[in-house]
């Protein structure tokens, strides 16, 4: 073969080479993939599918003992990170192998609150007739009272855990909901009051006692407590609105006038309707 020859041959031949890496490289990932999948059978993976409210992460990782304990840690994993479709799939699993922890049925409670308020509720009721005694339990029980509506319900737990723990402030926060939702203002503005004494930074108590003062007119009340939440929370525009409010009631429109227009900057609408009526003259 002279070098003419050799020479129109040799492209040829790397072209063929290219080819045959290329099938080789998809015959490899073919294998791979039925190798993998062989395993995954045999080792019985468990993963979790994406819905549509769930952006997966990663699966879970391959177990050779796979305990209640570790669903349940992984579930609460995911419940920290705010990932409720998986906890929610992981601890269905842990109860299934280990129904009578109470522990687990609190943890599905938490989980389910934020995506299924009947099934949070069972849940909790179920951890609560696990360990009647333990305040957790109970707490978590008044809260998925409360956000199922039965307030009267939650009042009655909320006070439960209050009578084991005093300084709770969570309880009395909760508890100050259902009591405003009852309409029983002054009860609800005197647990607010609790709460803030526990802890003086809750900016979401005062704005909330603040409320209730101005619907009791209380209006120099209102005004000081909604002026600590702006203090608090500068651009809270529901806070300017019922101070506004508080203002018109002692006649001082000026300053109402103020906070209406700093509530409408903020995005509040119906200051725009007060500031139709108080602060625009022709």
């Amino acid at each position: 073969m002279n070098k003419k020859q050799i020479y129109n041959v040799k492209p040829l031949r790397i072209k063929n080479y290219n080819l045959y890496l290329y099938m080789r490289t998809i015959l490899l990932g073919i294998i791979i993939f039925i190798n993998f999948w062989s395993f995954a059978q045999t080792n019985k993976i468990d993963t979790l599918q994406a819905g549509e409210h769930f952006e997966f992460i990663a699966p879970l990782r391959i177990l050779d003992d796979q305990s209640a304990q570790f669903y349940y840690a992984e579930a609460n994993n995911y419940f920290l990170k705010q990932q409720f479709t998986p906890a929610s799939f992981l601890i269905n699993k842990a109860i299934t192998m280990q129904a009578e922890n109470a522990e687990y049925w609190l943890l599905k409670a938490w989980i389910f609150s934020n995506l299924e308020k009947a099934t949070a509720l069972h849940a909790a009721q179920q951890a609560a007739i696990l360990k009647p005694n333990d305040w957790k339990m109970t707490y978590c029980l008044a809260y998925c009272k409360q956000i199922s509506g039965d307030f009267v319900g939650a009042v009655i737990d909320y006070s439960k855990v209050i009578a084991v723990q005093t300084d709770n402030h969570l309880a009395y926060v909760g508890r100050a909901n259902c009591k405003e939702a009852l309409k029983d203002y002054e009860g609800a503005i005197a647990d607010y009051s609790i709460a803030i004494m526990f802890k003086p930074t809750d900016e979401k108590s005062y704005l909330s006692r603040g409320i209730l003062q101005y619907k009791i007119n209380q209006f120099y009340e209102a005004i000081s407590d909604l002026s600590g939440a702006i203090v608090k929370m500068p651009n809270n525009a529901t806070a300017y609105y019922y101070r506004g409010l508080a203002y018109i009631e002692l006649k001082d429109y000026a300053t109402a006038c103020t906070n209406f227009t700093k509530a409408s900057e903020l995005g509040n609408k119906e200051a725009k309707t007060e500031i139709g009526k108080y602060c625009i003259r022709n």
